[in-house]
């Protein structure tokens, strides 16, 4: 049994994949061509030795900040008179910066993997698995936090989507929606039923850009939301509002930029 690791940049992945159980075909690896039993475990050609410990080591701290950045927000919007635990709004900030600060930055991670950025010791399917796993948690937690939103609103009789911030979050939850549809029908083998291989190509990068925008949507809608009113009031400063309206873009982007 072939132990070796393959060094494979995930480019050439781009034309073969699809994100279905039967239709990831990954580059093979050395191993393949002695017909023995191998793990595919994907690479970035410039991360290795010293490099990849020190990216592992940047990958840690970013996570660190992300859980340190959510805890001081709800400190920040608890230590208001007017919120608290049982306050309905609080949970709408609260379920966004867990989504885009605390799981967008590891979902960001798995597609610089998938684009050959980044490394990761597990093998192609883990990561696969785990991109899976952080894109649904990351709808789940949304979900969440619009419903909070919605319901809070109806509740008080105010207007929907009259701001920037409401707007383009609103095309960030759409785009959700569409992304989410796709992935799982190629995850799920239901769209190879119907298309041929050019046609679930297409698909991916379709996939591929709805979650570009998504995220981009996303951080601009969360970094909008924090000159709201309710951001005013509990932020105290501008300072304050202007690093947390930075830190959905620093969190996200470094992932998925391979850092």
């Amino acid at each position: 049994m072939c132990s070796k690791k393959a060094n494979v940049p995930l480019e050439a992945v781009d034309a073969q994949v699809s994100f279905s159980k039967g239709l990831v075909s990954p580059p093979r690896s050395p191993c393949d061509s002695e017909g023995t039993e191998s793990t595919l475990y994907v690479f970035s050609d410039a991360d290795t030795g010293e490099d990849s410990q020190s990216h592992f080591t940047l990958r840690n701290g970013i996570r660190a900040f992300a859980v340190c950045s959510i805890l001081f927000f709800v400190w920040l919007v608890l230590r208001h008179d007017s919120m608290s635990w049982r306050t309905l709004f609080f949970y709408h900030p609260l379920f966004m910066m867990i989504g885009f600060v605390g799981v967008l930055p590891e979902l960001a991670h798995t597609i610089a993997v998938f684009l050959g950025r980044a490394q990761s010791h597990q093998s192609f399917g883990d990561v696969l698995n785990m991109h899976r796993k952080y894109a649904l948690l990351l709808k789940v937690v949304c979900a969440l936090g619009i419903v909070v939103i919605e319901w809070n609103k109806f509740s008080k009789y105010k207007r929907h989507f009259k701001s920037w911030h409401g707007i383009i979050g609103g095309v960030c939850e759409f785009t959700m929606i569409l992304e989410t549809i796709i992935g799982l029908s190629m995850y799920y083998n239901v769209a190879n039923r119907y298309l041929n291989g050019p046609q679930l190509t297409k698909l991916v990068r379709i996939h591929r850009y709805l979650g570009f925008v998504m995220m981009l949507t996303g951080t601009i809608s969360m970094s909008l939301g924090m000159f709201t009113h309710f951001a005013t009031k509990v932020c105290g400063s501008l300072p304050v509002q202007l690093v947390f309206a930075i830190i959905p873009f620093i969190v996200s982007l470094c992932p998925f930029f391979g850092l």
